[in-house]
């Protein structure tokens, strides 16, 4: 806790102020869960206790949680409003999601992975003046994981797992693959927004109607590349995708697959890779 309150106050000091906003649409904050509780718990804790934005609204998307996850929405005193969507099955990403968007009513959408941890108070913000600032499609967070997650051990506890996505050649395809992983959270590309191929959908902001626009998330993949899709969608209608070196949060990532049989997982990747390379193969330079 001392660590990461101790690296909130650097990220800021170093920062500087948060952008000065003429306005504050609503948010609405779009997660999906399945049996997260305890990431759920942290997530609302980051939420109401260090976000400085206050204009939001929270939508879970509850895919048959059997744990006590709903009790926990339903019970937290948050200074915002919450609704659920109560899904009996697991449904896909891309189609929760888009449950999720139907249901919002901001002028802004916030894709947020149950298992992110806001810690430092402008996070939001700074996500809303890159996007308004970048004139992009969309904008996600610069995304930080705890040191036992990389081979690098950083002073403060905590190194970069995500500043977007661009694509490698694995054989003769297409990959995307993380930018920044195990970058220092403090080198010198904190504060800057980099324009980039894709980002994770993990923390990502968009404009209600830009989600619109494109058709939302495709569906037909599971857990895997949706949000890479949406973004290639985004630049084949003509818009830039950004990371924000501004805007930082915390990612517990992969937690839930862990628990998958490689197999499976390994099967379920190959198809979601699959799905991306028959419907973008020729952008990315690959046969599909």
């Amino acid at each position: 806790m001392l660590a990461k309150a101790r690296l909130a106050t650097e990220i800021r000091d170093r920062l500087g102020s948060a952008p000065d906003l003429a306005d504050f649409p609503l948010v609405s904050i779009v997660v999906l869960n399945r049996d997260g509780v305890v990431h759920l718990r942290r997530l609302l804790a980051g939420l109401i206790e260090h976000t400085d934005y206050r204009r939001l609204e929270l939508v879970i998307v509850d895919n048959g949680s059997s744990d006590e996850s709903l009790e926990l929405v339903r019970s937290v005193d948050a200074p915002f409003p919450i609704s659920i969507v109560a899904n009996a099955h697991n449904e896909s990403f891309s189609d929760a999601c888009n449950q999720g968007a139907e249901l919002a009513g901001g002028e802004l959408l916030l894709f947020l992975n149950n298992d992110i941890e806001p810690f430092e108070r402008g996070w939001l913000g700074e996500l809303l003046g890159c996007l308004r600032e970048s004139g992009a499609g969309a904008v996600a967070a610069t995304l930080l994981c705890q040191d036992d997650e990389h081979e690098l051990d950083f002073s403060h506890g905590y190194g970069v797992q995500h500043r977007g996505l661009t694509f490698a050649i694995e054989g003769d395809r297409a990959v995307p693959v993380l930018r920044g992983w195990e970058d220092d959270p403090l080198d010198e590309a904190l504060g800057e927004d980099v324009e980039c191929d894709a980002v994770a959908a993990a923390c990502l902001l968009v404009e209600k109607s830009t989600f619109g626009e494109v058709g939302g998330f495709t569906t037909g993949y599971f857990y895997g590349c949706e949000d890479v899709d949406f973004c290639l969608k985004l630049r084949a209608a003509g818009m830039r995708v950004v990371c924000s070196g501004r805007s930082l949060a915390i990612h517990h990532p992969a937690s839930s697959r862990r628990e998958v049989p490689f197999k499976l997982a390994h099967e379920t990747k190959l198809a979601n890779r699959r799905l991306l390379w028959s419907r973008w193969g020729l952008q990315l330079g690959c046969d599909t």
